[in-house]
């Protein structure tokens, strides 16, 4: 058995014109692999959003919306879930 581990974004590299998301996607990678350190006097999981990163307010259901633009209209389509889970190859 061998066991490789995902380093880049395939979806995010395709992506073309949306800097924003981009940019995003770099900060969820660094994110995962811990480069972002967690503020333990503000809890568990609190950490630093950068400022630099275009996001549409601090508020996590605004970020949800901006990252999963048709999340409200598809919540309930596993079918729309799974392949926006999915990576694009």
């Amino acid at each position: 058995m061998n066991i490789f581990h995902l380093t880049e974004n395939m979806r995010i590299t395709q992506t073309t014109g949306d800097e924003d998301k981009v940019g995003f996607a770099g900060f969820l990678l660094d994110l995962c692999e811990g480069k972002i350190p967690v503020i333990p006097e503000q809890g568990d999981f609190a950490i630093e959003i950068n400022e630099s990163l275009p996001l549409p307010s601090k508020r996590l259901e605004d970020i949800v919306s901006w990252v999963y633009t048709d999340i409200q209209t598809n919540i309930a389509n596993p079918k729309w879930l799974c392949e926006y889970a999915q990576p694009t190859l």
